[in-house]
């Protein structure tokens, strides 16, 4: 039986949800018996992995480790905290014994298979790259797809963009493919082990990874937050929130070009004088930013940009209980200031923090902050694979909210309740960001 407590003391009419712990996890799968993974199995049926599996030109043969099996079994490994490959071989002569491996016929003879490993690596890395992404987009924005139009904020999709580092074993390939740290500083030593830098796409109402992109760690998190979404038709219509690496004047140029909103802290380099463009409200100001400084390096050459951009930027105060107020500046391409109130912008900023807290529940519950892989293709397959069973537990987690009439964003892993009734309802005894009025002595920066 699951203990329920309310979200927040002030917020009496909101539905009980269960209270988040890592043990749910180990719950779920239940040490992977056969019963167990046909939860995962009616959110991703094996024709809708078959399907896939014909469109990246997977071919079968008469082998133990077909192409489904593999699959499933690389999703245990995953799941399971030993991670080894002898225990995803495990579970796969368990699901064989117990007939209910995937692709499986009832009229097979059940026969003696090796516990070697060696069979299992090479099917494995038979499998294509393009397979294991491809189920992970397909289960992140299926779900994404489940959420009602009068849950989200504004009526439209909202994603939180964030990057991340990934460790891996120390070998000459993965030495060669994803780079070590220097450390930051000059005459530093290098790290022992090579590092990934990851940028992932997260749904603000089912917290589902919609996107990510895997390189080196010297590659820049612009160039892979670029490839997210360049050319992207999905994203036309949504709002990304990032931090304020994103708010960058050539990613709000050409999100805006291609019907894709931003909020964003401002950047650095940016002055804040509020002395510029027009007042909208209290601390709410439409200014224009001009094209300045050299061509970004991430950016082809041929790429358009404007030579100027309108954009609002909107002054708040954080307040946080036990620390001095601090004001910072948020910057957005929402310049409509009465559908788009400076409140509800701050306050959906507030929850950016919430990628924050997603992806250390992929690095450190699903254990994703090492991987394990020796060979670069095998560590691109581990991190999808992470990701689709994370998306499959998101899934599962959104099943049950439904048929026990809870808020889905009220799960966790725990998050807030849907993003329109967090902004209405006063969740803290005082608001955590406030807009500042403009004032002559606070005119400029």
């Amino acid at each position: 039986m699951v203990d329920l407590v309310p979200v927040d003391p002030s917020l009496e009419d909101l539905p009980m949800v269960p209270v988040p712990a890592q043990e749910k996890l180990l719950q779920i799968h239940l040490h992977l018996r056969p019963t167990a993974m046909s939860v995962f199995r009616a959110v991703l049926p094996d024709k809708v992995l078959l399907s896939f599996c014909r469109q990246h030109g997977v071919t079968f043969r008469h082998r133990f480790f077909t192409p489904l099996l593999t699959f499933w079994a690389f999703m245990a490994q995953c799941l399971d905290p030993d991670h080894s490959c002898r225990t995803a071989v495990a579970y796969a002569l368990l699901w064989w014994r117990g007939r209910k491996a995937p692709g499986q016929r009832q009229n097979w003879p059940v026969t003696e298979h090796s516990h070697d490993t060696g069979a299992y690596c090479k099917a494995r890395a038979r499998l294509p790259e393009s397979l294991i992404p491809a189920m992970s987009r397909h289960v992140g924005r299926t779900l994404d797809q489940r959420v009602a139009e009068s849950d989200k904020l504004w009526g439209r999709d909202v994603y939180l963009a964030d990057g991340t580092c990934l460790s891996m074993p120390d070998t000459p390939q993965l030495t060669k493919a994803f780079g070590k740290s220097s450390g930051g500083r000059r005459g530093a030593k290098t790290s022992v082990f090579p590092i990934a830098r990851a940028v992932a796409l997260i749904s603000l109402y089912t917290g589902a990874v919609v996107e990510a992109a895997l390189g080196g760690y010297k590659t820049s998190e612009h160039v892979l937050f670029h490839a997210l979404w360049k050319g992207a038709e999905w994203l036309r219509g949504a709002v990304l929130v990032g931090d304020r690496l994103y708010g960058s004047f050539a990613h709000l140029a050409l999100l805006s070009q291609q019907g894709t909103d931003v909020i964003s802290r401002l950047h650095g380099r940016r002055p804040t004088d509020l002395r510029q463009g027009k007042s909208l409200g209290p601390g709410d100001r439409l200014v224009t930013w001009q094209r300045v400084g050299p061509w970004p390096p991430w950016l082809a050459p041929d790429t358009l940009l404007p030579e100027t951009l309108t954009l609002r930027l909107i002054r708040v105060r954080s307040r946080l209980r036990g620390f001095r107020p601090k004001e910072i500046f948020l910057v957005t391409t929402l310049l409509d200031p009465k559908r788009y109130k400076a409140q509800d912008i701050a306050n959906l900023y507030l929850r950016r923090w919430e990628v924050e807290v997603d992806l250390r529940h992929i690095k450190s519950v699903l254990q994703l902050d090492v991987l394990r892989g020796k060979s670069p293709d095998i560590v691109r397959k581990e991190f999808w694979t992470h990701l689709v069973v994370y998306n499959l537990v998101r899934s599962v987690m959104w099943e049950a909210a439904a048929t026990h009439a809870l808020s889905p964003s009220g799960l966790e892993f725990q998050r807030h309740p849907p993003a329109p009734q967090y902004l209405r309802t006063q969740h803290r005894r005082r608001p955590l960001f406030t807009l500042v009025p403009q004032t002559p002595e606070s005119a400029s920066a």
